[in-house]
């Protein structure tokens, strides 16, 4: 063996034939003679941007992966179901919107009004403008909030009492609309007409 005190003994030949094949990295196999090395050994560089973070660090990208997919996830099979209506949508929505029974999530309840809206539900189309107005759930639009408001307004099965806050809601809402939000609802020529 060489007496040279810097010599790594597993560079030294000696060393290296009593202690196995190297892998890519200068480091020792851990693999008998006859077997083939891991993928690991063959590559460390794979191996350790693999392990680096560690099983935590690989759920965190799972859980990143599939929280980004779930928005995704069509809500409209849910009415599409053989025994559910836009009420009972409803009904859902509102459950979650309060956290009566299920956790509180404004975002999910917002999804499920939306589909009961669109399928006709007045009280669904009126907590959604209400949803959109207040920024609760959605981002804060007041030409969605006004839309969904007057549609539910206009309906009448929607409650008389909940109509009546619904008017007061949407005369407030002209009152915030810049002059671009009225063109765009068609409201511009209502304040020409007015003056």
């Amino acid at each position: 063996m060489n007496n040279n005190l810097h010599t790594h003994p597993a560079k030294d030949s000696a060393a290296r034939a009593a202690l196995g094949p190297l892998t890519g990295d200068g480091q020792v196999s851990r693999t008998s003679p006859g077997q083939r090395p891991s993928r690991a050994e063959t590559s460390p560089r794979r191996a350790k941007t693999f392990f680096r973070a560690g099983l935590p660090g690989r759920m965190l990208r799972l859980v990143a992966l599939f929280s980004c997919l779930l928005p995704l996830l069509p809500v409209a099979s849910l009415l599409h179901a053989a025994d559910v209506t836009p009420g009972d949508l409803f009904a859902e929505g509102y459950r979650h919107l309060t956290g009566q029974g299920t956790p509180r999530d404004a975002t999910w309840a917002a999804k499920l009004f939306l589909e009961a809206a669109q399928a006709g539900e007045p009280q669904a189309q009126y907590q959604l403008g209400v949803m959109h107005m207040d920024g609760l759930g959605v981002p804060k639009d007041l030409v969605w909030g006004y839309f969904w408001l007057t549609r539910a307004c206009e309906s009448p099965a929607l409650p008389e009492e909940v109509a009546r806050q619904g008017r007061g809601r949407i005369e407030a809402l002209k009152r915030e609309l810049t002059p671009d939000q009225k063109r765009r609802l068609g409201l511009a020529g209502d304040a020409a007409a007015k003056e």
